[in-house]
């Protein structure tokens, strides 16, 4: 079996929701709020709507003074583990083709892409877009379709044991990150399968972490790597090893 594709979940592989976040909804609207609005993303997480305004009528339904916005804004803090970022960007260029494979709704997901995913990755597959989320054995299928290629070409890395199961249900090989095992355990899978990440650096445009003292944190263009910002310009931080929070969303992403 020749891997020639692989699909990254993004949270709890290669990003987590910022720290606090949970803590932030339950501030905002107690205690019961936060699992409100997980209910409330289940159909904006397969295109059903907008998060927007279901965030929008859950904050009038609250009862809250908090602005719409403040709330959604908890959906676009997110951490990066940099390390992971360019661990993808090797393996691309290793020649093994990498492909996004997360469940988000579009307000999350046009934050991601500010962050530089449509340059890391050769495809993004949002369930949002495909109208179906993990663990659905569909959500699978669909990417396969949209790929043309079989089960056994693929490889699927991600943190929640019900998504790998279903992976596998359709043919994939799959295998559950540990996000407390970082970068390491996540070149661990690539090489059980063998996955090469091996590729030659460079000073110029290479494989590093490059940090900046002005501006936002983002992957950086053409797939090399992430920058990374001192001051915090977009609300987004970087962690270098590896987000171990809880994954938001109404379903496991």
């Amino acid at each position: 079996m020749t891997i020639t594709t692989v699909l990254w979940d993004a949270d709890g592989v290669l990003q987590d929701a910022a720290p606090g976040w949970y803590d932030r909804l339950v501030a905002m609207g107690g205690p019961e709020f936060p699992q409100a609005c997980m209910v409330a993303e289940r159909g904006p997480l397969t295109g059903d709507g907008s998060f927007a305004d279901a965030i929008g009528e859950l904050v009038a339904r609250f009862g809250l003074a908090v602005p719409t916005a403040t709330v959604l804004d908890i959906w676009t803090q997110i951490t990066l583990d940099p390390e992971a970022i360019d661990l993808v960007s090797r393996v691309r260029a290793a020649g093994t083709r990498c492909v996004l494979a997360t469940n988000q709704q579009e307000h999350r997901l046009a934050a991601m892409s500010a962050l530089g995913y449509p340059e890391l990755m050769d495809a993004l597959y949002p369930s949002c877009h495909l109208g179906v989320a993990k663990p659905d054995p569909a959500y699978f299928h669909a990417i396969l379709t949209a790929e043309g290629i079989e089960a056994t070409d693929a490889l699927f890395i991600d943190d929640r044991d019900e998504n790998v199961a279903a992976a596998r249900h359709v043919g994939l090989a799959a295998v559950r990150h540990d996000p407390e095992s970082g970068v390491v355990g996540l070149q661990q899978i690539l090489q059980s399968y063998g996955v090469s990440s091996d590729v030659s650096t460079s000073s110029t445009g290479g494989t590093g972490v490059s940090t900046s003292s002005t501006g936002g944190t983002n992957i950086s263009t053409g797939g090399t790597g992430v920058s990374t910002s001192s001051t915090g310009g977009t609300g987004v931080s970087t962690s270098s090893t590896g987000g171990t929070g809880v994954a938001m969303g109404g379903l496991a992403r």
